[in-house]
């Protein structure tokens, strides 16, 4: 069995993903363009989101993976890997010849980042500080 079929499959993939793309990217230019609700009631420009954020979902499971060792539940990290996702795609233009995964995974490692940056300390306190905090912990143990 050779490995042929999966990557046609793959690449069959990739190419449903720039047709969305394409087709996202003219719906949310020009809302007149929306083909109308479906039978479940959602427009197009949702439906077509909703495709591209279940196609790009298993990217966002990865980089997840990568933060879960520090304390927060691995579900809670994809949901925040999820909004960093939404931000890429409503950001994302075809047009410019890039791929969306290189588009996308720094936008959604900076909201990783931005959630343990924000709630890891309960008031917001200067960088320097914290900085000096640490020498400071250190120095006492020295000194201890």
């Amino acid at each position: 069995m050779s490995s042929t079929p999966h990557v046609e499959e793959e690449r069959w993939d990739r190419n449903r993903a720039r047709q969305i793309f394409a087709r996202f990217s003219v719906v949310r230019g020009d809302r007149s363009q929306d083909a109308g609700p479906n039978n479940v009631g959602e427009s197009e420009y949702e439906r077509l989101r909703n495709d591209l954020v279940v196609a790009h979902l298993n990217l966002v499971r990865y980089l997840a993976v990568k933060f879960a060792n520090r304390g927060e539940a691995l579900d809670d990290l994809i949901q925040v890997g999820t909004v960093g996702l939404l931000k890429a795609i409503d950001r994302f233009d075809p047009a410019r010849g890039r791929a969306f995964s290189s588009f996308a995974v720094p936008t959604i490692l900076g909201e990783l980042k931005r959630y343990f940056r924000d709630s890891g300390w309960a008031v917001h306190v200067p960088r320097g500080a914290r900085e000096r905090a640490g020498k400071v912990e250190v120095a006492e143990r020295l000194l201890a």
